[in-house]
């Protein structure tokens, strides 16, 4: 191809290959991995719960949902630019081309992430392991869940390795309902892997997602 100059001179310029869809979504997925794994460890204690990532040709935003968004912003936005730095230098983005916004979640007990969390730092704090799982399983539950499901494996108190799960709800196993909201936690002083599974499902829904949403086979009585 030719492109023409502003002194009517023109320059050969040589065809760009489109990236494929097939690499394009491996990429995005990588990205989004190793985004979340270091967000996850950097706003451990600030109620981290997820992000977002949005591409546009001119600059990709990232959304990060968090309980305590005061924390994650920072004093006058200074740790929201630490971390958009941070981002820029890790994934070799340009300058100015990334965005970070927070976003706080609406209802902690519909966040795994935020109750794996919560859980992990009961069992860091010497909390039976017990006690621990049924006061996040009756938090979820109360907040509005249809089922959440506990599981702590690994070397909890005795020499011997074992897992445990409770279960409280309605929990499907099969299908796309299955699909639930999960987030594993690994507490490695104490050897114990602890991983929170709710239903991803809520019977106080909304249309725009805040309560969650509702059921496949779930039918709204209209009048």
């Amino acid at each position: 191809k030719s492109k023409t100059l502003l002194d009517g001179r023109s320059e050969q310029t040589m065809p760009q290959n489109p990236i494929s869809k097939k690499r394009k979504f491996v990429q995005d997925g990588v990205l989004y991995a190793e985004l979340n794994e270091m967000l996850m460890h950097e706003l451990a204690e600030d109620g981290y719960s997820g992000v977002e990532i949005r591409r546009t040709p001119m600059r990709t935003e990232i959304i990060i949902r968090a309980t305590r968004t005061r924390e994650v912003l920072g004093e006058k936005g200074q740790r929201i630019r630490e971390l958009t730095s941070a981002v820029q230098k890790r994934f070799g983005f340009a300058e100015g081309t990334v965005e970070m916004f927070a976003e706080r979640v609406h209802n902690r007990g519909l966040s795994a992430m935020a109750q794996a969390e919560s859980l992990k730092f009961k069992l860091l704090g010497g909390l039976q392991v017990r006690r621990a799982c049924y006061g996040v399983i009756r938090f979820v539950m109360e907040s509005g869940a249809l089922g959440v499901e506990v599981i702590v494996s690994g070397k909890a108190r005795v020499q011997r390795a074992k897992s445990m799960k409770f279960k409280s709800g309605f929990l499907i196993t099969t299908g796309r309902p299955a699909q639930v909201i999960h987030s594993p936690w690994r507490l490695l002083p104490a050897e114990v892997t602890s991983g929170v599974h709710r239903q991803g499902y809520s019977p106080r829904h909304d249309e725009a997602g805040c309560f969650g949403y509702p059921p496949q086979d779930y039918a709204s009585p209209r009048s």
